[in-house]
């Protein structure tokens, strides 16, 4: 590769590693968000970001296909050895080597992002089953204690009445 070709390779492959970096950074802030929606029982809003999240993770997509591109270009496999005899090639400095850094630590933490996300998601699906199991008559609540007719405690073995509890 000559010095013009390393030059454009180098420069081309910064702004890429910068934009994956910005767009991956926004998605951990954006997922935050959700975050801060789901514990503050804000359903309305929720159902507004959840709508945003396809474009958000299209515009990841998107990059992560141009990077494969960009990286074919130079003659490199694309995979992530291709990305790193890339940037070998590509950068005598190892400022790219820091950018590629940079964007691991942040694809770990979208992954830890994600996975939290997923359980508070998942967390509070089986509260609203549950509710919804308990208001319907499907399923007895856990300890709530309830009476029947007679006065008598129903599902307890004592059998006290309304007038003894």
């Amino acid at each position: 590769m000559d010095l013009n070709q390393q030059s454009q390779c180098f420069h081309q492959l910064r702004s890429l590693l910068l934009q994956q970096t910005d767009h991956i950074s926004s998605y951990i802030d954006f997922l935050q968000l959700i975050r801060n929606t789901i514990a503050q029982n804000q359903s309305d809003a929720l159902s507004q970001l959840l709508l945003q999240n396809s474009s958000k993770m299209e515009a990841i997509e998107k990059l992560q296909i141009q990077q494969a591109e960009l990286i074919r270009q130079y003659g490199f496999h694309t995979s992530e050895h291709g990305l790193q005899d890339m940037i070998d090639q590509c950068d005598k400095q190892h400022k790219l080597s820091e950018l590629k850094q940079e964007l691991t630590e942040k694809l770990e933490h979208l992954q830890k992002a994600l996975l939290v996300n997923d359980l508070l998601i998942r967390k509070n699906q089986d509260r609203v089953r549950q509710s919804i199991r308990i208001l319907s008559g499907h399923q007895p609540g856990g300890q709530t204690n309830t009476y029947n007719p007679q006065g008598i405690s129903a599902g307890h073995e004592d059998k006290r009445s309304l007038a003894q509890a």
